[in-house]
Order: C-alpha cells, then structure tokens, then sequence
C-alpha cells in the first residue's frame, strides 16, 4: 500500500478536486472511491467526497495495491474466413 501526505495550501475547497489536480495520475472517480473507502484521511479522519479544506490540513491518501489477476488464456477454436500477411477475418 502506498502512502500520500499533503499539507493544504487553500481553503475552501473540495477534498475530491483538490487531490485530482495534486495526484494527476488518479481519476476523480477512483480518489471518490478512495474517499469512500476510507482510504483517505483529514487531520487523521475519514471525510466524505463533498468535505472542504482548510488551510493547513493533514491529508493522507493509502492507494492499496492493484489487485494481481490471474487470467489465463483458452484455446478457442476459431472460423477462419480468410487470412495474408495484413488482414484476418473471422466468422
């Protein structure tokens, strides 16, 4: 699990748009679900998306770690309608 903190610079505004400018590489959405989670903190308390910040404010953001998938592939028997070098085509 990784671990975020900041500090607010502002006040004012929401939690949820202030960390999807300062974390560009999550969505709004996902730092919703965080939040919804509990994922993030303020001033060591949960908060909900709509929670507006003050100046000066604790946040802790915990992104857990991506879940590991384990997909294998099948073999499927495909109809094969025609086929080159550049094209293959389906049924």
């Amino acid at each position: 699990m990784e671990q975020i903190k900041f500090t607010a610079d502002r006040s004012g505004e929401r939690i949820d748009r202030f960390l999807s400018e300062n974390l560009e590489n999550l969505s709004r959405s996902y730092i919703q679900k965080l939040l919804k989670d509990g994922k993030i903190s303020v001033n060591q308390s949960s908060v909900k998306p709509n929670y507006k910040i003050s100046e000066n404010d604790k946040i802790e953001v915990f992104i857990p770690d991506p879940e590991v998938l384990d997909i294998l592939p099948e073999n499927i028997p495909l109809d094969i309608l025609y086929e080159d070098s550049d094209i293959l085509i389906v049924n």
